[in-house]
């Protein structure tokens, strides 16, 4: 593929992982050092597949899990989980609208990524 080596396809490999998947091929340029020159060079050979994008449970991870994604910072993280256990589960991203740490572009960028399916617990009893 032109203009990607050994050195970029790392790269590219690496963010792919912290994002858990690519939504559309123009978050190539979040990759530092990638110019839209290269991006125009590699596009005829490039696609992405929403259905690859490894979401996060919201109603389950943890702060760190949430901060570990990059368009979620520390702030954004604990903001996240604080509202999650004040409402016991969140349902979609609206709920995340709320918060004033994110900006309506923020959301909508972060919105495939996340996966807002209920938690069930189970409670299994040891009969004595």
């Amino acid at each position: 593929m032109p203009a990607i080596g050994s050195g970029r396809a790392k790269q590219i490999v690496a963010y792919r992982k912290r994002l858990g998947g690519f939504s559309s091929v123009e978050q190539l340029l979040e990759i530092h050092y990638f110019t839209p020159e290269v991006l125009a060079k590699i596009e005829p050979y490039v696609s992405v597949a929403a259905d690859s994008i490894k979401p996060i449970l919201v109603n389950r991870a943890s702060v760190e899990k949430l901060k570990a994604h990059p368009y979620i910072n520390f702030y954004q993280a604990k903001a996240i989980y604080e509202l999650r256990r004040k409402k016991e589960s969140l349902n979609s991203i609206d709920d995340l609208k709320e918060l004033a740490e994110f900006t309506p572009e923020q959301l909508q960028k972060l919105e495939p990524y996340l996966d807002f399916t209920k938690i069930k617990y189970e409670y299994k009893y040891k009969k004595k």
